[in-house]
């Protein structure tokens, strides 16, 4: 055999093995990505807690800003707190309380969207480090098939 056969079929391992690496570390460096991005949705998951928590608070402190209004407002004008105004406060509590469930109720829904998304982003991952995996078998067997 020839100096420049030898070099060419060297020449071509070489590249098939390269190749091979390539879209095995590209399947590799895919499947980080997506973890990261799983990580990330996860820690919204948090933040949504943390965010839900504050909104019932300042919810919390606007209904007894206006509940001290309307107790100001009504001893100033002299009405007694029996009978109507009492039930204004009562419809004021029970659409304070309306307002927290709801508030609740969209944080579960939003928390289960990024759960969903961190899920999906793991099976992206997966799916990629797969795919990386068998290309570079593929690419190997291809090169192999050169010299057979």
């Amino acid at each position: 055999m020839s100096w420049w056969k030898i070099a060419a079929t060297v020449a071509v391992a070489v590249g098939t093995a390269v190749q091979a690496k390539a879209a095995y570390d590209q399947g590799k460096a895919a499947k980080q990505q997506y973890e990261y991005n799983a990580k990330i949705q996860e820690q919204n998951e948090v933040i949504a807690d943390q965010k839900v928590e504050y909104d019932k608070i300042k919810l919390r402190q606007r209904q007894r800003k206006l509940e001290g209004r309307m107790f100001a407002s009504l001893a100033k004008s002299g009405v007694s707190l029996y009978g109507t105004p009492m039930d204004m406060l009562e419809e004021l509590a029970m659409n304070a309380a309306g307002d927290i469930v709801a508030l609740e109720y969209n944080n579960e829904m939003q928390k289960r969207g990024y759960k969903i998304e961190a899920a999906e982003s793991r099976m992206k991952g997966s799916a990629a480090y797969e795919y990386g995996k068998s290309s570079a078998v593929g690419t190997l067997l291809t090169g192999a098939s050169i010299f057979l």
